[in-house]
């Protein structure tokens, strides 16, 4: 029989957090680990060290206000923010993109990785459902 444990838990754990259901839970808790093990795994130091996150953390708009300034830049997105910056794209909607740009590669190494393990997985045992697969792997 295909217990779903992890749900269990996280309903478990939801009646403890006014407000909360154990989707949002389970959600929010995924969410940080990704992001931390993105954190952790040592890939990402060399990501962290690229130019375009110097202008993912502090004062963003400064930083991009300055942009147009400076000689072109090697990075390709960097060089595309330069050129937006001079046309005068609006910066809160520049702003934004490179606060998302922050947060991109922190979660989606780890995330490969598990589709990685999850395809790994399925392939050695077909007969379980999405959920089984989802759960078991995030283990891992």
């Amino acid at each position: 029989m295909n217990f779903d444990i992890p749900h269990m838990l996280y309903h478990r754990l939801a009646s403890f957090t006014p407000g909360l259901s154990a989707g949002q839970l389970e959600s929010n808790v995924l969410l940080s680990v990704y992001i931390t093990t993105g954190y952790i795994d040592r890939r990402m130091f060399s990501i962290m060290r690229k130019p375009i996150y110097d202008y993912c953390r502090g004062d963003i708009e400064s930083k991009l206000r300055a942009l147009p300034t400076l000689p072109t830049p090697s990075d390709p997105t960097l060089r595309k923010a330069q050129t937006l910056v001079r046309l005068g794209y609006p910066m809160i909607h520049l702003v934004n993109a490179f606060k998302l740009v922050a947060e991109g590669h922190w979660t989606i190494i780890r995330q490969e990785n598990l589709h990685g393990a999850g395809a790994a997985q399925h392939k050695e045992h077909g007969r379980y459902g999405g959920k089984m697969h989802s759960s078991k792997t995030c283990l891992v």
